[in-house]
């Protein structure tokens, strides 16, 4: 186990680095300054901002405005927080990994899901697609646990990580029906080996 754990956080670190190696070099674009425009105002006025426009950020934007209560709200700093959402995941792509298959395809998942164009691009913007693909990675490891153990309190976290990923960004939701895949194939794949 510890060794597992130490995958996981190994790769997570190295796909922070590689993702933020590039996070202070290009000017913040629109949506980028967006999200800054929205997360540095007070609670109060977001909330005022969300009942006219972006309310399908609210989520993500709340999350930046805790963000940059303890970072400035510069090119890097900001960034960051989509970088080490990219590390979570890439631990998240560890685990599910070492879930279906061996520790070195596990650990080569996720160094290759740390180095692939579009997520390290996701890993130094300013938006809600790295914690989107935290959700969709994290979504699936919960998935094939709750398949594995059946327990009541695994299918709940599911539902609970479902409806914060669904309200950070609604496209999350379209993962349930490869999960709806998932667990008809694993459960069916239980079934056979049961006879």
């Amino acid at each position: 186990r510890p060794a597992r754990q130490l995958d996981a956080v190994a790769v997570g670190i190295f796909a922070v680095v590689v993702s933020a190696a590039g996070a202070a070099r290009p000017s913040l674009w629109f949506d980028e300054a967006a999200t800054i425009s929205a997360g540095t105002r007070s609670v109060p006025e977001l909330w005022r901002m969300l009942g006219n426009i972006d309310a399908v950020h609210g989520l993500y934007y709340l999350v930046m405005h805790g963000w940059f209560a303890i970072v400035p709200a510069t090119e890097f700093w900001s960034r960051l927080s989509s970088s080490l959402a990219v590390g979570l995941a890439a631990a998240g792509v560890v685990v599910l990994g070492r879930q279906l298959s061996t520790r070195s395809v596990a650990v080569t998942a996720g160094v290759t899901f740390a180095l692939l164009p579009r997520v390290t691009w996701a890993g130094i913007e300013t938006r809600s697609y790295a914690l989107c693909m935290v959700g969709g990675v994290w979504l699936t490891v919960l998935c094939i646990g709750a398949i594995r153990h059946n327990r009541a309190r695994w299918w709940a976290a599911y539902c609970a990580l479902v409806a914060v990923g669904t309200v950070l960004n609604v496209f999350v939701v379209l993962i349930l029906g490869v999960h709806a895949v998932l667990v008809a194939v694993l459960t069916d794949a239980r079934s056979i080996r049961l006879r």
